[in-house]
């Protein structure tokens, strides 16, 4: 389907629920691209739900490999939901910072900018 939320919600729980980020990363990499059924690239989606998609998203392709189109996930992600919880909880993973708490997060957003 062409719904963000349903595609957040496939890719969240195949990665948490039943452990097989791989399928989460194969489904982004297929959805990179205009599908032959109508299927939307992520890239292209529009609306409600869009950055939280765009951050679990790139945090799969980045778990796939796909540096590429991780980072442009990312970015899209950090357009839309720069103060978003996604984003803030996936800053180490797609920074490449080794702990929570070692998050270069709070230095780049502040809620009272």
């Amino acid at each position: 389907p062409n719904n963000p939320k349903i595609l957040t919600e496939v890719i969240l729980f195949h990665d948490l629920v039943l452990q097989d980020p791989s399928f989460s990363a194969k489904l982004v990499q297929r959805r990179s691209q205009r599908g032959s059924k109508g299927e939307k690239s992520i890239l292209e989606m529009m609306g409600p739900g869009v950055g939280l998609l765009m951050c679990e998203a790139a945090v799969a392709a980045k778990t796939g490999g796909n540096q590429e189109l991780s980072q442009k996930l990312w970015a899209r992600a950090r357009q839309l939901v720069p103060l978003g919880q996604c984003v803030k909880n996936n800053w180490p993973i797609m920074n490449d910072e080794s702990t929570a708490e070692d998050s270069s997060y709070d230095q780049h957003y502040t809620r009272w900018a």
